[in-house]
């Protein structure tokens, strides 16, 4: 029985016929609903709960901090997370997707009716796209970072901000990617201009517990330093 539900609720998210992609969850023309019956039932008193269909693919459902119902589907093969939001009578409201916890891409909202009212622009102010990041990265490291991977790959940007790599004054609108380098517990940490696509720096860094916080924080500082020489700036004293 507790199969057939599992296998219901995830049909009802998406079409059972067809994989769970971008096109099928921002088709702003199909309208979802909220079971808000079959929560009460599932959660038993409490405020959320996690199925698992037989595909491998995590469904979490619970009650929003300001009212209403969110769903948030990870794919078993993907780290893009899907996330729903629902009005409290479990009328539709707005569609969002994350990789790596940030917002990309499209998101419609709703009126409490069902009518597309806006679709919020996560892209807005970044000229180079995720996709250009993942062909990148896939290119040179051969790694998807929209596919699921046992290792740690986290993508994140940020408009008019400081490189914490590159020594200058200037702020960027920037790409920080970290992908595994060429040995196991060894990352790279690499910034992008996300206006120009130029390669701002990279660090290649250990990660491994306290030990591994401190090779970072030592491998920034010896880029710092070569920076420093390039350009002709003081260098640090040994011991400083």
């Amino acid at each position: 029985m507790k199969q057939i539900l599992i296998i219901g609720v995830f049909c009802s998210i998406f079409s059972c016929n067809a994989q769970l992609t971008d096109s099928t969850f921002l088709d702003t023309d199909r309208i979802e609903y909220f079971d808000i019956k079959k929560f009460n039932e599932e959660a038993k008193g409490k405020s959320a709960y996690t199925i698992t269909d037989n595909e491998g693919n995590q469904i979490q459902q619970f009650r929003g901090s300001s009212g209403g119902y969110v769903r948030r589907v990870i794919p078993a093969n993907s780290n893009i997370t899907y996330i729903t939001t629902f009005y409290p009578n479990g009328n539709l409201r707005s569609k969002a997707k994350e990789l790596s916890s940030m917002f990309y891409g499209q998101s419609p909202n709703y009126d409490i009716n069902g009518k597309l009212i806006s679709t919020d622009n996560y892209d807005k102010g970044y000229k180079v796209t995720i996709e250009e990041i993942r062909q990148r990265v896939l290119n040179e490291f051969g790694v998807d970072i929209y596919a699921k991977n046992n290792q740690h790959i986290d993508v994140s940007r940020n408009i008019n901000i400081p490189s914490i790599l590159k020594i200058s004054d200037k702020t960027y609108n920037l790409y920080k990617v970290t992908i595994p380098a060429d040995e196991p517990e060894y990352y790279y940490e690499i910034e992008i201009d996300a206006d120009t696509g130029k390669e701002l720096g990279r660090i290649r860094y250990w990660n491994l517990g306290m030990a591994g916080a401190n090779d970072y924080f030592e491998q920034l500082d010896l880029y710092h330093e070569q920076q420093r020489k390039e350009q002709g700036l003081p260098t640090s004293k040994a011991g400083d």
